[in-house]
């Protein structure tokens, strides 16, 4: 809604897009980021950046947001980045990307988001350590793109479903991880 909104400035979605953001910042824990739930005391770096970039979008479009609520995702932020690599947790410092469903396409990716998330809150990315570790650490881990990422694995007249292939998972041929 903060998109439709800011995008078109109808007053269709003005009203809908605020109830959203005010939602999103009552459903904030004190002083932290977000969680699963409302207020549930449990912190999640994904939704925290997810709320963040709502909450940058809200602010862009003119919407009333509580820069408290930045405050608070960059104190979340804070708590799960390695200060001496600038990796980032999920629910802890040290977890990183463990939680995510696909082992094998594990990567930094949370590193990424908590940088933009820290920019859109408002630190200088010329002036925080903590934006420049984690972009060092991304030069680092640059991905590789298979050749062929996807491959057909039906024959002609059946389903005709995708697949990945092994490469695109992140093993070779022979089923190791690269």
């Amino acid at each position: 809604m903060t998109e439709a909104y800011g995008l078109t400035g109808s007053r269709l979605f003005k009203a809908s897009a605020q109830r959203g953001v005010d939602f999103l910042l009552a459903a904030q824990n004190p002083y932290l980021g977000w969680g699963g739930g409302v207020r549930d005391g449990t912190n999640n770096t994904s939704l925290t950046i997810w709320a963040v970039m709502v909450l940058k979008s809200a602010k862009t479009a003119g919407l009333n947001v509580d820069d408290a609520a930045f405050e608070g995702a960059i104190a979340w932020l804070d708590e799960v980045t390695d200060p001496d690599t600038g990796r980032v947790g999920q629910t802890a410092r040290g977890d990183g990307d463990a939680l995510r469903p696909f082992p094998a396409l594990n990567g930094d990716a949370l590193v990424g988001g908590a940088m933009l998330a820290r920019i859109f809150a408002g630190q200088d990315p010329q002036k925080s350590d903590l934006i420049r570790k984690g972009a060092d650490l991304l030069l680092l881990k640059r991905p590789e793109w298979a050749r062929q990422a996807r491959r057909r694995t039906s024959t002609p007249g059946t389903s005709g479903r995708w697949r990945p292939s092994r490469s695109a998972a992140g093993t070779g041929s022979s089923g190791t991880r690269r």
